[in-house]
This record gives structure tokens, sequence and C-alpha cells, in this order.
């Protein structure tokens, strides 16, 4: 606190006015005016110095005075509570806070955020260098052998009822069962429109003729029509191919008879053979050789490596900021689902609420922990302050007003001063 502050100057003033004032009372002692200069200076002196003993108390002991003085020091500990609760309750309170982040729009800046061309290759460096210090953690052999333990495993606990289900749904349901007849039936008729097949029809029929014709009269009949033109093998070879054809365009028409007739039979034979014990034995048989002849491990082990290399950047220098620079498709991919992720952003109001409501809550928690840290930060700096600087630090904010008030003290009494006096003159 400054020596001699216009207060003081004041109070000084004043005491030189009581004593001047005094002097010329015992001079004059029956003069009016001087009676209530008197009157008037002795009030203002103790208005003056009452204050300046209040105001002096609230820091220190006035004239070692020892009774509710030194009130800052001694309450340091309510003050600076009072202080903590002051900050956190009213000027960073828990409801102006969320009401403060309830009026930002959160989703708006963080879009905006995410659409500067920097920001975006950023977040994607981020991404891309954890996912390469995570890969770079993986022991790629260890990892082929926990993945092909864990083929083998799935493999080996997959109940034949579901299998069969599964084949039944692909077979059936997904008219898988069509596709393969169709295809079956577009082999066959590729390969009987082939001229070789034509000849193999032929040479079928002269062989089963020839296996007819052992008898002597049957065979001079047989002779004698293909001199004559009647009974032609190359002929009926081609009427034969012919016929075998229009079959397979028939049966190439999902509606024809024929054709729902033949997988119907299809469909029929393969439930027998399904619930078949021989045929039950035979899978669980496959199904154990499979498990045992599965045997990725290096295979796995150059699709990890593959992978890894894959993520590696040509660039090893810097952090998350250069790292997109014509470095790995992986770069491109992962901006391109930044990009659409923006998009969604601005037209899926679901995702933004979902959005919204994390970028909320995590604004919020951080605040209110930012409002704990406040208190906790206000509370250390006071308590490690000394009395003489606590002082110092209340005295400095509010040294104007403590010093108009010991001022008014002095003001206040010389008036009251006055107005008794004249009361006391008018009375008597």
């Amino acid at each position: 606190m400054k020596n001699w502050n216009k207060a003081d100057k004041l109070l000084a003033i004043v005491t030189a006015l009581f004593i001047i004032a005094l002097l010329l009372k015992l001079q004059y002692p029956e003069n009016l005016y001087i009676k209530g200069f008197l009157f008037c200076t002795e009030a203002a002196l103790v208005g003056g110095v009452a204050d300046w003993f209040a105001v002096t108390a609230l820091f220190r002991k006035p004239l070692g005075f020892p009774y509710h003085t030194a009130i800052l020091s001694r309450k340091r500990q309510a003050f600076t509570n009072s202080c903590v609760n002051m900050v956190q309750q009213e000027f960073f309170s828990k409801k102006k806070l969320l009401f403060r982040i309830r009026k930002l729009n959160l989703l708006q800046l963080f879009v905006e955020w995410l659409e500067k061309n920097q920001m975006k290759e950023f977040l994607a460096g981020i991404i891309l260098q954890y996912l390469e210090n995570a890969l770079k953690q993986v022991d790629i052999q260890k990892t082929a052998g926990i993945v092909e333990a864990e083929i083998k495993k799935k493999i080996s606990i997959v109940p034949q009822e579901k299998i069969y289900a599964d084949l039944k749904t692909w077979f059936v349901e997904k008219e898988k069962n069509e596709e393969l007849f169709s295809y079956l039936i577009e082999e066959i008729r590729r390969k009987i429109s082939q001229e070789e097949t034509k000849l193999a029809i032929q040479e079928s029929i002269q062989t089963y003729s020839e296996e007819k014709n052992k008898n002597i009269f049957v065979a001079f009949l047989t002779t004698a029509a293909q001199l004559s033109n009647v009974l032609n093998f190359a002929e009926a070879a081609s009427v034969l191919q012919q016929q075998i054809l229009n079959l397979t365009t028939d049966l190439l028409q999902k509606d024809h008879p024929l054709r729902r007739q033949l997988l119907d039979q299809i469909y029929t034979a393969i439930n027998r053979i399904i619930k078949d014990e021989s045929w039950q034995t035979l899978v669980l048989k496959w199904q154990g050789e499979i498990v045992e002849s599965v045997m990725i491990k290096e295979q796995l082990s150059e699709c990890l490596k593959l992978v890894l290399q894959y993520f590696k950047r040509e660039n090893e220098e810097g952090g998350p900021s250069n790292l997109l620079a014509l470095q790995t498709p992986v770069a491109h991919i992962i901006l391109a689902g930044i990009d659409r992720g923006l998009v969604l952003l601005k037209t899926d109001e679901k995702i933004q609420h979902t959005i919204y409501q994390f970028l909320y809550d995590m604004m919020g928690r951080s605040v209110l922990q930012a409002q704990l840290m406040i208190g906790s930060i206000v509370k250390e700096a006071l308590s490690a302050m000394s009395d003489a600087q606590m002082n110092q630090l209340v005295y400095s904010k509010v040294e104007t007003d403590l010093l108009w008030i010991r001022m008014n003290g002095s003001i206040v009494g010389a008036l009251i001063g006055l107005i008794l006096f004249s009361l006391s003159q008018l009375l008597q």
C-alpha cells in the first residue's frame, strides 16, 4: 500500500484543521463560528480515523490492535474457497458453459473444418500414421498362425445341419439350381452341335446296326436299304443331333414342363442323399480332411507382407501434415472416405444427430473438466501467495474505492457535524 495517498493527505489536512480549530477555541471560547468549525473538524476527524481503521483492519492490524483485524489474512482459506466458488459457480457455472456450447453449431463448424483441403489431408495423415504404427507392431508369422488356427477351428465346428441348410439356401432359394442346370444344358448343347459329336453319333448308329445285323437275312435287307439310300446313317445322325438340340432348347426355357420335372427329380435325389447315413459319414470325413489339409500359414504371411508394403509410404520423413505427398493408394482411399463422410454429414439427418450428440457430449465433458481445472488453478495460485502478496493483490483491485471510503468518512463526518451543531444551536 502506498504512503501518503490522497486519503492520507485528506486525513492529515482534517487533523491540522482540528488542531487549528482547537487553538482558536481556546483563544475565543465564546465565538459561535469557531465552535461550529471545531465541531465539524472534530466530526470529520472521527469519521476519517474510523474509516481508516476499518479499511486498514481488512489487511493488517492498525496500531497493533489484535481484535478482529487483519481479516483477509485470518480468513485466507475462506477467501480462497470463495474465490474458487465464484469462478466455478458464477463466472463458469455448468449451466452457463453448457448453454454456450448449445448455442454453437458444432456440426457446422466441424464440417467447415473438414472441408478445408489442408485439414482433410491432416486428418487422413493421422489415420494413415496410426495404421502404419499399428501394422509395424504386427508379428507376421504369429498373426498368420493365429488366422490359420482360427480358420481351421471355424471349419471344424460347422455342424452338418448348417452345411445342408446353407447348400439348400444357395442351391434352391438363390436359384443356383436354375443357373447350374442352364449352364449344364448349354454345355451339352455346345458339345452336341459340334461336328465331332455328329460323327460320333453316326459311328454309334453304325455299330449298333452291325451288332443287330448278325442274322444273314437282316444283314441282307440292311445292305439293300443302304444301297437304295433308304437307310442313310449320316442323315440319321444329323436328324438325331437336331432332335437333341431341339430338346436342349426346350430345356433352356425355365417354364418348360420337362425342365421342371428334371429339376424336381434332382432336388428329390439330393434330399434323399443328404439323409443317407453313409453320405453324412462321408461329409464328416471330408470336413476333417479339409481341416487337416488347410496349410495356409505361408500364404497368409505373404498376404500380410503385401498389406504392410501397401501401407508403406515412399517418404518416411515428417509427421501427419505431409503424409499424403504422393505416398500410397491407401492415402487416396482414406481421402475418398473422408469426402463420402462429408456428403453423409450434409445429407443424412440421422448421422447428423449422432455426430452432433457425440460432439456436444465430448465438448461438454471437456468443458466441465476444464471448469474443475480452473478452480484448482485458482486455488493453487492463491494458496502459493504470501499474506503480503494476497493483501496487495486484493488492495490493488479496489484501491480507489477504499480510498474514497476513507475520504467519504471525513466528508460525511464533517457534514453530519455541521448538521448536529446547527440543530443544537436551534434547540437552545
